[in-house]
């Protein structure tokens, strides 16, 4: 007796149809913040800066400059409220390396006490958004000026910011970095606060396996330019212009929605009349 297959046939072409959209809506996700109150989450924060002036009137000492940032601090969980997560970031310790000749080994323990020891404390939403103005805590009040304008200029929790919904491999979003509102915090760079912001694409790559949990696999790409008035302050006219072209990538970790790991590379280059300034930094962190 002969078999009709073909009801076999299509049965087997559905489960396998079946099989291919479970695995497509398995790697559909959704990142939030959930983190546990009283948790904290120490990490390391690594920048390699390699710094070059050009211009007339630059000596040959002050034409590269190379430094190495290397931090270690602590995300403190303190609470939750209707807005998100109440959390204090502060800096514990920092070195700071530099060539024995570079014009700035005399600065170097000035920039780490600096550093050493400063925090601040913000309301991140579900989406590891800043809410409301941080409030900052720094020996430098410069340095205390521009931690408490982070609300303002899109840097999320560890440098990431979520989506408004559900994404797939290959889905993409966009923040903003307000360069203008740090900027503007500076002494006579009040105008500054009217620059354009810089575009931050966001791309989901995929979700990674590893050691029984789950991750998020992201990167970014961060190019644009701005543009401002020399300050008033500085007795000079002119236009001050400012470039930025950065690459990275970041784990989250799906269960709490912390960024555990990433980092980037990219240029910023200032130029104003004859002057540049071009920073090529690499910059890496790790939370646990």
């Amino acid at each position: 007796m002969k078999l009709d297959r073909t009801p076999r046939i299509r049965c087997a072409l559905l489960l396998a149809a079946l099989g291919v959209a479970s695995g497509a809506t398995a790697q559909s996700i959704t990142l939030r913040l959930n983190l546990a109150v009283g948790k904290k989450h120490t990490y390391t924060v690594e920048n390699k800066i390699v710094q070059t002036n050009k211009g007339p009137g630059v000596p040959p000492s002050m034409a590269s400059m190379d430094m190495v940032q290397r931090m270690t601090g602590a995300l403190n969980v303190l609470s939750k409220n209707a807005k998100g997560f109440v959390i204090k970031n502060s800096i514990s310790s920092v070195k700071v390396t530099v060539p024995k000749d570079s014009p700035m080994a005399a600065q170097v323990s000035m920039i780490e006490n600096m550093i050493k020891g400063a925090s601040f404390e913000a309301t991140y939403d579900a989406r590891a958004r800043i809410v409301g103005e941080p409030k900052a805590s720094s020996s430098n009040p410069m340095l205390k000026q521009i931690m408490s304008s982070m609300g303002g200029m899109g840097m999320g929790l560890m440098g990431v910011e979520f989506p408004a919904g559900p994404v797939s491999p290959g889905s993409k979003w966009t923040t903003h970095f307000d360069i203008g509102k740090m900027l503007s915090q500076m002494p006579g760079m009040g105008s500054a606060a009217k620059v354009s912001k810089i575009p931050i694409n966001f791309r989901f790559v995929r979700v990674e396996n590893r050691g029984g949990k789950r991750f998020a696999k992201l990167s970014y790409t961060m190019k644009g330019s701005t543009s401002m008035s020399a300050p008033a302050a500085s007795g000079q006219q002119g236009t001050i212009k400012m470039g930025f072209d950065f690459t990275g990538n970041a784990s989250v970790d799906l269960a709490t929605g912390l960024p555990v790991e990433g980092g980037g590379t990219g240029t910023s280059t200032t130029t104003f009349g004859q002057m540049t300034m071009t920073q090529k930094t690499t910059a890496t962190f790790k939370v646990q």
